[in-house]
């Protein structure tokens, strides 16, 4: 007998249950209770999205791909799945794949900055600097405070040789996050001659 009376409205139930085992780290526990939302209504695309996400955190990235594919068959508006996507495309340098997602997650969710920071770390990984510094600011106009943003837009003026930029980036992200060893990194660049070193972004 299931656990939960066999009420499409415990759908939710179910998926909560599998969110508080993917916070836990119970990855394949979290997956069983997605699972049993499945059951319970196969055209909910809810628990299809947090299993591409729970696929995602595993590596196992060709079935994360298949359940948000189906999450996005049965809700082409929602744009979590096209963000989950474009993360795995970019965690397999497929950089070209990854910006349609994440683009289309933008066209679908114009207010959130975590889809322009994605769009940005992409457009790094295709070494367009000018178009992911100018992502990076878009994703700083929505969150302002997020210090990883300011490093990664710093990183990115440092390849654009724009130092003295990139200096005044790493230094608002260090007043943001003052222990951050990545941004120290980056700032001990700066003086040094720039063929030292090759800056790098973060996630």
């Amino acid at each position: 007998m299931s656990e939960y009376p066999d009420d499409p409205n415990n759908i939710l139930i179910y998926c909560n249950k599998g969110n508080v085992f993917r916070h836990l780290g119970r990855f394949e526990e979290a997956l069983a209770a997605y699972e049993q939302a499945i059951l319970l209504d196969a055209y909910n695309p809810l628990p299809f999205s947090s299993k591409g996400t729970i696929f995602y955190h595993l590596q196992r990235y060709e079935e994360a791909l298949a359940a948000y594919e189906q999450a996005i068959f049965l809700d082409a508006h929602d744009p979590l799945p096209y963000a989950g996507k474009g993360l795995i495309f970019y965690r397999l340098q497929r950089y070209e794949e990854a910006l349609i997602a994440h683009e289309q997650a933008i066209l679908l969710d114009p207010n959130n900055p975590s889809h322009y920071h994605n769009k940005g770390n992409t457009l790094y990984g295709l070494k367009r600097f000018d178009e992911a510094l100018t992502t990076y600011e878009q994703a700083l106009q929505l969150n302002p405070n997020d210090d990883i943003l300011s490093y990664n837009r710093g990183t990115t003026l440092y390849r654009l040789k724009r130092f003295d930029e990139a200096l005044t980036a790493y230094e608002q992200a260090l007043q943001i996050s003052p222990d951050d060893a990545f941004v120290y990194n980056g700032l001990g660049n700066i003086p040094r001659s720039p063929a030292l070193s090759r800056g790098s972004h973060r996630l």
